[in-house]
């Protein structure tokens, strides 16, 4: 069944961590076709338990088809630095309107 709404955006978005769900996103069944947003701080405390998957499962976008990541040098928070902040912002304003125009 198809998600009610046209666009997902993780701000430090986790994998799934919930053993009873793993069987419900596996390799075999292919990828969710959700457009999704990722943004990372790469110095954040969880950087690096979201990048590599939990236990060897998947991390977080390789669960959807075509996944948009994008990454910023600060830590578990929204980008304030310039100019990637805004760099930021715009692509995930820019992928809100290509998906969600009515």
């Amino acid at each position: 069944e198809a998600m009610p709404w046209r666009l997902t955006v993780f701000f430090e978005g986790m994998h799934i961590r919930d053993e009873a769900y793993f069987d419900l996103f596996t390799p075999s069944l292919g990828k969710l076709a959700h457009p999704t947003v990722h943004v990372f701080g790469r110095t954040s405390q969880f950087y690096e338990y979201a990048r590599e998957g939990w236990c060897g499962n998947m991390k977080v976008e390789d669960y959807y088809e075509n996944p948009l990541v994008l990454e910023h040098d600060e830590g578990h928070n929204f980008p304030t630095q310039q100019p990637r902040a805004k760099e930021i912002y715009e692509a995930i304003v820019a992928e809100i309107r290509h998906r969600c125009a009515a």
